[in-house]
């Protein structure tokens, strides 16, 4: 630090830095700060931080010098709720809008019912398009069993594969769909059950995993559907999305 003791304000005033703002105060702004010529420095100040400017670089640590002219700064995004639907009176309904930076979609469903005896699937939109073919699907679920049972699909995933008892017990569960890098191909786990509010021992769990066709285009939406073509009568689904 410059010593001005026996300076006067004249010599000493070349030296001196000064913060951007009438009256020169510092207060809770990022303001730039700048030499006695105008000359502005390369980061800004307030009372509670300071900000380095986009180009900054940073001598003298350990002998290094970090540039910060391509730190991407931007705070990663987690979640994000695209939509939530409580379906009634139709038996398929679309979600658009995803993103085409994502990467995962998150299905979360409770409480579904149907018109019959059904269950939901779900398959991915194509620039809009539902993509109803060449689906590698299966899926282990157990029904007031030890045994377990095994079903495929090729024209959809199921989230939940044992059909509910309409009116008697409803499906919930949760499926993650990821993209696999750049293959067009997206991936599903879904864990899902049915919740018998009559007759609390009667239970089922299923697990499906299996990948979609090639999305040749944008995978911009999914299309939630009943297996048998049977109304939706209750039940909540909420679909996020996640990607860079």
């Amino acid at each position: 630090m410059t010593d001005f003791t026996g300076r006067t304000p004249g010599s000493s005033y070349p030296e001196i830095l000064s913060i951007n703002n009438p009256g020169g105060t510092l207060d809770g702004t990022l303001r730039d700060i700048q030499g006695s010529t105008g000359t502005l420095g390369p980061f800004l100040l307030s009372t509670s931080g300071v900000r380095l400017k986009n180009g900054t670089t940073l001598d003298g640590l350990s002998g290094s010098t970090i540039d910060f002219t391509n730190i991407d700064v931007t705070a990663p995004k987690g979640w994000e709720l695209v939509a939530q639907n409580s379906p009634t009176g139709v038996n398929s309904f679309q979600v658009t809008g995803i993103p085409a930076s994502a990467n995962a979609i998150l299905i979360v469903f409770d409480n579904v019912d149907y018109a019959l005896s059904d269950r939901s699937r779900v398959r991915v939109l194509d620039a809009g398009t539902p993509e109803t073919t060449n689906y590698f699907s299966s899926s282990v679920f157990f029904n007031n069993s030890t045994t377990p049972s095994v079903g495929v699909s090729t024209t959809g995933f199921d989230l939940v594969r044992q059909n509910n008892t309409s009116g008697t017990n409803t499906h919930a569960g949760v499926a993650l769909l990821t993209k696999n890098g750049t293959t067009g191909i997206w991936n599903i786990s879904s864990l899902g059950r049915y919740s018998d509010t009559t007759t609390p021992t009667n239970y089922m769990w299923s697990h499906t995993i299996g990948q979609s066709p090639v999305v040749a285009g944008t995978m911009d939406g999914v299309e939630i559907l009943t297996n048998g073509s049977n109304n939706f009568t209750a039940g909540t689904f909420s679909v996020y999305s996640s990607g860079a």
